[in-house]
Order: structure tokens, then sequence, then C-alpha cells
């Protein structure tokens, strides 16, 4: 029986996570999802870039290069693995709650059989969750809480040697779960009165601090945009920190404002009285939970495991960042077990000021459980209304500068999103972020962009000269001012700017593609061919750069092998009128009037619309215009 009711109550928890996070399969990647999408490591399946030397987070990314050979890029599938990471780490709550609320218990106390649910529920439903779960690149936070609460659970089992697995795959998911020995320290010492660490717990520490070191020694020289950090900083930052912890508390107990990107000032001043009553009132915080510990320890527990795991983020190694509301995914386990004795303890006082009868018990877990029902469709109704934020990237990054109106990420963000569907509203969003912060290029290069497609090229020009000024080496800035002086025809400017894009960057296609097309307007045929040829090099399968190629060595006169390069391109587009026409001129210019007239047949056919036709059909009336007159017929 009591089987059975776990596996109800487990699917219970199962079906909340489908029914908030399902629709989020049909979500676009957002954010940082490109740093994954856009790794040479992921894309090309080098798997051994991640596995030695040891890269952190190595196993959120080994998911992600397994995934992109699968399912490419696709992002369904990535939501789905997201959201199923979620149901297991809430099915690893209600088990570690299940276990660990029962702990000390006496035999003759009664207890609300459903607490362990509301729990997990709680976990689940909290809509500081969603930030962890729609978010493709905190796969990392996942992996992590699940292969944590594994570690916790194993712990709990007496498993030294599973635990011992966990941990180090916990270790490998992401950084906070250095945390870890404390929590399983304080577990022994809370829950079963052991503050002596064993063997085994030694042991955990001693693996633990190397990872750490490991970490911290990355953090002083990775050029990672998500990683990196000046150690200089660690004071202002840690200082900050008390602050954002509060923060953390408060979007705990109250969920609401949730943003992606928080404005989130550094703390300068240590004579600010405002901070110092922060720092005290975190510190009286820290007190009372203590004091707990003779009477509730499993208080005290939970306490200590909600900022145990957001204290390796928010302590004095700095990161780039100051606020995010995933890093407080884990923690969340801490939280529902103290909000799960809380509602243990208004059970018991409800029940014992009831009226005494048979049914006495019964009204109060029904009191209980309404209230905790109403929370829980309460953080479900969140939850459902932060999806439509998520659901794309306008309006996720319009939510997001509404609620930090005031930092530069969000604006330009915004910004850059707009720009193709809505440039001019685009121009407030950037201009707002240079507004913020005018020494940072990239806003003035998107302005240039939107301003260039605007065909306001003063404009643009203007703009991508400020973006050099404050970066002289940016090769995209000097490939987009190439662009811009071929569309004037000055060629010598334009030649001048993409060679200098192509020097920064060699890699880079488009330099080749650009200084290709540049050549061939002007007529330097050879050049174009070289230039297209180069550009191959680097991204053989570009239809762009193989047209080129084909169109150059035509104008070279080499007609065998611009036949054999048109006719390569429509094996690849087989649809494509505007090819089947450039191939028709090629056997029209060789005296080939039989191919030529069934190859620019075969594009009027594939023609999608009407001008395309239009043009087939142009050529077909010169070619048929030369033909020579067929002999009449003798008998005629």
């Amino acid at each position: 029986m009591v089987r059975l009711r776990t596996v109800l109550l487990s699917i219970l928890v199962v079906s909340a996570v489908v029914w908030v996070y399902w629709p989020s399969k049909d979500f676009p990647f957002q954010f940082d999802d490109a740093l994954f999408l856009r790794d040479d490591n992921v894309t090309l399946a080098r798997w051994q870039a991640f596995v030695w030397p040891p890269k952190p987070r190595s196993l959120a990314w080994l998911s992600f290069l397994i995934q992109y050979q699968i399912h490419g890029s696709n992002p369904g599938p990535y939501h789905v693995v997201n959201i199923f990471l979620h149901t297991l780490s809430a099915l690893l709550v209600f088990v570690l709650l299940s276990h660990i609320l029962q702990m000390q218990e006496k035999p003759v106390q009664a207890r609300f059989p459903f607490l362990p649910l509301f729990g997990a529920l709680l976990f689940v439903l909290h809509p500081l969750q969603s930030e962890a779960v729609l978010y493709i690149y905190q796969r990392s936070t996942l992996l992590a809480a699940c292969f944590a609460f594994l570690t916790l659970v194993a712990y709990l089992s007496d498993r030294p040697k599973l635990t011992l697995v966990f941990l180090v795959l916990a270790l490998c998911s992401k950084e906070f779960t250095v945390a870890l020995p404390l929590i399983l320290w304080s577990m022994d010492g809370l829950l079963r009165q052991k503050w002596k660490p064993g063997r085994w717990l030694t042991t955990y520490l001693v693996i633990t601090l190397s990872v750490g070191l490991g970490f911290l020694s990355w953090v002083l020289t990775s050029q990672d945009v998500t990683l990196g950090g000046d150690l200089g900083k660690s004071a202002a930052y840690a200082a900050t920190q008390v602050r954002v912890l509060w923060s953390y508390i408060g979007l705990t107990l109250f969920p609401v404002s949730l943003n992606l990107d928080h404005h989130v000032v550094a703390q300068q001043d240590f004579l600010d009285p405002s901070w110092w009553l922060a720092l005290m009132s975190l510190a009286a915080l820290f007190w009372l939970a203590l004091r707990l510990r003779e009477r509730s320890p499993k208080a005290t527990f939970f306490v200590f495991v909600f900022f145990a795991f957001l204290l390796p983020t928010s302590s004095f190694v700095p990161s780039r960042d100051y606020l995010f509301e995933h890093r407080v995914y884990a923690s969340l386990l801490g939280f529902s077990g103290l909000l799960s004795l809380v509602l243990g303890a208004s059970w018991r006082m409800l029940k014992a000021r009831l009226v005494s009868g048979a049914t006495q018990e019964r009204l109060a877990g029904l009191l209980v459980g309404l209230a905790t029902t109403v929370l829980l469709i309460t953080y479900g109704v969140i939850d459902r209304d932060r999806l439509k934020d998520w659901s794309n990237e306008v309006a996720l990054w319009r939510d997001t500068a509404e609620k930090s109106p005031n930092k530069y990420r969000p604006n330009y963000n915004l910004g850059v999103t707009l720009m193709e569907h809505s440039p001019r509203e685009a121009i407030v969003y950037l201009s707002r972020a240079i507004s913020i912060d005018p020494g940072i290029p990239l806003a003035y290069r998107s302005l240039g962009e939107v301003c260039f497609k605007l065909g306001n090229l003063d404009a643009a020009e203007q703009f991508w000269n400020r973006a050099l000024e404050l970066n002289p080496d940016h090769a995209k800035t000097y490939l987009a001012l190439g662009r811009l002086y071929a569309q004037r025809l000055d060629f010598f400017r334009a030649h001048q700017q993409l060679q200098r894009a192509q020097e920064l960057d060699p890699n880079d296609w488009r330099s080749y593609f650009h200084l290709a097309r540049l050549n061939l307007r002007f007529g330097f045929w050879e050049k174009a061919v070289v230039q297209s040829e180069m550009g191959l090099n680097r991204d053989p399968d570009h239809v762009g750069l193989r047209l080129l190629l084909a169109d150059s060595v035509a104008q070279t006169r080499n007609w065998d092998r611009a036949i054999q390069l048109y006719q390569e391109l429509l094996a690849r587009d087989p649809g494509n009128s505007l090819i089947y026409y450039k191939l028709a001129q090629v056997y029209w210019t060789t005296r080939r009037q039989q191919q030529a007239l069934e190859t620019v047949r075969e594009g009027i056919a594939n023609a999608d619309s009407e001008l395309e036709s239009a043009q087939g059909k142009s050529l077909l009336n010169r070619i048929l215009s030369e033909r020579p007159e067929p002999m009449n017929n003798p008998g005629g």
C-alpha cells in the first residue's frame, strides 16, 4: 500500500512538471545557447576537448555535443532533455524529503503523510525554477542538481562508493557542487548527531578541494565569457553579494518580477549604512538558524542547504554577473524542506487546537492541504505566464528591458533582435544602450547595420568608424565598412577594409566572399576566382561562394569548368531557376544552342515567381532569335 501511494504521488509530481513546462518544447534557442551552437568542439564532435584537460561543466558540454550530432540545431529535443532533468530532480527531492522528514521522529509521533509530496511540488512549481528549465544553456545547473541530489540520496542510504561516483559527476557538471562535502558533513552532524568526519567524508572533501582549486585556476586564466573573472575585484564582488543574497531570499519568498538579467549595482561604498544593515541581518539569520539546531536540527539543515549551494557563486570569487535566478535552482531543495517543516508544524498545531473528535486529524490536514494547494496553483499560474516571455527572443528581451531599463545588455539584445523585423524600433534600444555605456562598441556596430539596411550609408559609416575607435581590431566592423564602400562603388577603400578584415580573421568566409564579389564587379576576374576558392577552403558548403566561383570562372572564359561548376550547383539546388539561366547562357555563348534551349526551359519550369519566369522567357527568345532556320521540306 505504501509503495502504491509512493508511485501515485511520483506520477503527480511528473504530471506537474509536464503541465507547466511541456509547451517549452516549441521554444527557440535563447541568449547564451549560441555558445554551444557555435562551438567547433560541439559541432565537430571533438569530445576529447572536454575530457582532457578537463573543462569546467564538461558533462553539460558533452550532452550538448551528443545532442548536436543527433538533433543538430533543432531546439525542441534540447528543451525536452531539460524538462526530463527537472523531472528527475523533482523526484529526487521527493525521495530526499521522504527520508529526511522522518529522521529523528519518535515512533508514536504522528506525521502529516503528504509533506514530501508538497515539498517536491514546491520545488517543481516554484517560479524561480523556470529560468534553469527554459534556458537550454543552463543544462549544467540541471545536471549538477540531479547528481548533487543523487549524492545525498546515496549518502543517506550508506552507499559510500556510489556517493563518490555521483559526487564526481556533480563536480563535472557545475562548480556550485563543491559545497556537497559540507552539506554531507552537516547532514551527519545535524541529523545523525555525528560531527566527526569519517574516512569517506574526508575523501570526498579532498577530491572536492582539488576540483575547486582547479576551477579557481580556470577563473584566473580563462577567456570564457561566462566564467572568467578578475580576483582583483573580489572585495567589491563579495560586498555586492551581501545584497544579492537578500535578493535571492526575497525572490524565493515572493517570486514576482522575474527577470533574466537583473540590474545589480556593484557595492563600492563600504560606509553605506544600508549595506551594514543587510550584512548584520544576514549574520542574524545565520545565528538564528544555528540557535535552532537543538530544537529543530532539520530546519537548520535546510537553511544550511539553501545557502551552501548559493555560496560558491555568491562568494569572493567574482563572476561576470552578480545575480542570476538559475543559481537558486538547487538551493530550493532547502526552501522546499523548510516549508515542508512549517506545513507539518502547522498541521500539528491545528490538530491540537481543533475540537477533539474522529475528524480532528483529517480537518487539520484538509486546512493545511488547502493552503498549500492555493500556493501551488499560484506558482503554476506564474510559471505559465513566464512561459510567454520565453516563447521568443523579442518577448524575452522586451520583458527584460522593461524590468532592467538602465542596464546595457537587455537594451542592446532587444535592439539586435528587432533589427530584422522592426529596424526603427531597434534604433531606439540600441541608442539607449549607447547612452547607458558609450564606451562599449557593440551597439555602435549594430546601429551601423540598421542604418545600412535603411539606406543611410553616411550614418552607418559614422557608427562603424566609432566602433573601430573603441575596438580597432574587430574584423567584422572592417567587413561592414568594406560592404558599405563597395555599395558606393569605391573600389580601393572597399578593398582596403575587406583585406584588413581578412588579416584579422582569416578563417571567416565572409571577407573572401565580399572580396570575390568586389573583384568580379570591377572586372578583376582572376582575383575573384582566387578569393572564391580561398573562401570555399573555409566553408566548402557555402552556395554563395560556389556561385561566385562559377560566375568568375565563366568571366575568365574557362567554359568547361564553368559548366561543371554550374552543374554541381544544380545538383545541390535543382530548383534554382537562376542557375539554369546562367548555365544556359554559357551553352549559348559556346554555340550549344540545343543544350541552351533545354536548360533555359528547365529553368522556366522551376521558376518561383513571374519575374524569374520572365527572365527565362527573355533569354529563351534571344537564343531562338539566333538559332539557324531549318531547311524547307523539298516536297513541300
